[in-house]
């Protein structure tokens, strides 16, 4: 493929991806803010709020990240793709950041949960702010690792460039605008992925922890809950399962792939090209998980989807009216 195609398609996905996630986001925020949950009002808000904040840093960035030879390179696609080092490489190490803390932050909403069904307790806006500190730190120190460990040298620009000259070197430029490198037999590179390993692995050890203790609260509470409340417990229960789902499928599976890449010193452009694609997708399916399986939201949604429906047919019928006395 002409790297001028690969460069477009990978930006027309940012485009379209970010387009959908703002506006899923956004009518998320909107139906939080009126919402009639406010138990778990700070739990949704900071989904929303967090995959926004990631979908704005992705958006700027666009990041291709690839193994080539053993070597890990970051490349930005996205409007700041020429910005000079280190400032490109600041803006990977804040990509990595957001997409850490979107995925580290989701067992945040179980542990709020655990605390207000298995502990009794009606968290404060401080407790809830301590939960994000262990997510914001860990995110923190992966970053920073990209800010110290893949700095971009001249050097490193004409090896990046070497490499990639065939696949990615558009059409009108002479080099490889490279964010951030880590070369082969860096141990840099092993490092970054047991981290990041060790970050994932930790999270959902506390997700599945949290589920196995709320569900055996629920159980024991069945008969004593009125039936709306079974059913939005159902409902966070389903939602809160999926988010957690889906980062898991987008984020393990790559670093899986990284590790195997790291050990046998290969290859990986296309298919880490086509995973990192999938990181754009994650705030606009997290905010549509949230909106089609919470049911408040959802019958908000309908209601919206019918009132366009009426407002259509009456303008048509109007139209009709019109043309036919």
């Amino acid at each position: 493929m002409h790297p001028d195609t690969t460069r477009t398609l990978n930006r027309v996905n940012g485009i379209i991806a970010g387009s959908f996630g703002f506006f899923a986001n956004n009518i998320l925020i909107a139906f939080i803010l009126r919402s009639n949950t406010k138990a778990f009002r700070k739990v949704f808000l900071q989904v929303a709020i967090i995959d926004l904040i990631f979908l704005l840093v992705t958006a700027a960035a666009e990041p291709i990240v690839m193994f080539v030879e053993g070597s890990e390179l970051v490349i930005q696609n996205g409007y700041f793709r020429h910005i000079a080092q280190p400032y490109s490489n600041y803006m990977i190490s804040a990509w990595i950041f957001g997409m850490y803390f979107s995925i580290s932050s989701i067992s945040v909403q179980f542990l709020y949960r655990y605390l207000i069904l298995c502990r009794k307790m009606q968290p404060s806006a401080l407790t809830f702010m301590g939960l994000l500190t262990g997510p914001f730190l860990v995110s923190l120190g992966i970053s920073l690792i990209f800010v110290f460990g893949y700095a971009v040298t001249p050097d490193d620009e004409k090896y990046a460039t070497e490499l990639l000259k065939d696949i990615l070197v558009e059409t009108g430029e002479t080099h490889v605008f490279a964010a951030s490198i880590s070369r082969k037999g860096s141990t840099v590179i092993i490092a970054a992925c047991g981290y990041c390993m060790c970050v994932i692995s930790s999270t959902y050890v506390i997700i599945i922890f949290c589920i196995i203790k709320i569900r055996a609260i629920l159980k024991k509470s069945q008969t004593t809950m009125s039936k709306e409340t079974r059913q939005l417990q159902n409902q966070l229960s389903w939602t809160f399962g999926m988010q957690a789902l889906s980062p898991l499928v987008i984020s393990f599976g790559p670093l899986g792939y990284l590790a195997y890449t790291i050990m046998i010193q290969g290859t990986a452009f296309w298919s880490m090209m086509w995973f990192t694609t999938g990181f754009a997708w994650v705030p606009f399916t997290n905010a549509m998980l949230t909106l089609c399986f919470v049911g408040e939201f959802r019958q908000k949604l309908m209601f919206f989807r019918k009132h366009r429906s009426y407002v259509s047919s009456s303008n048509n019928t109007a139209t009709l009216a019109t043309v036919i006395p």
